[in-house]
């Protein structure tokens, strides 16, 4: 999967982290007709990586990955992430997800500290 990514959205709260990156820009919102296949639709490209952290010590954060490509979400294990100011590649299970981007400083420094937290246990993560 490759795209340009037009929105980079960073929720970092007390029960988890998740990063969106999408081809689309969401700010203008969706008509209210619209059926929920029109909306999905008109998201576009897109990949969320989400880690939700324990409720306690007997249990372990959970990894999830999601695309545009349903069939592809599911549990994030083992997966590698090489992040740029231009780019963020994502490779997991043998696809590689190639996203072109362009944050302000601001937005880049956001994100490389939720990929930090993203990755912690579960991936690597290599910023250049």
């Amino acid at each position: 999967m490759k795209f340009n990514c037009k929105e980079i959205s960073i929720s970092d709260e007390e029960f988890g982290c998740t990063v969106t990156l999408s081809e689309n820009d969401e700010k203008y919102g969706h008509e209210k007709e619209q059926t929920v296949e029109e909306i999905m639709n008109s998201l576009g490209q897109y990949i969320m990586l989400q880690r939700t952290y324990a409720e306690d010590e007997f249990e372990e954060d959970f990894y999830y990955f999601e695309t545009s490509d349903f069939d592809k979400s599911g549990e994030l294990n083992d997966f590698k992430i090489t992040l740029t100011e231009t780019e963020f590649i994502l490779t997991f299970e043998n696809e590689k997800y190639e996203i072109q981007i362009t944050p302000d400083r601001r937005v880049y420094e956001e994100l490389k500290k939720a990929l930090i937290k993203i990755t912690e246990q579960k991936g690597k993560l290599f910023i250049q």
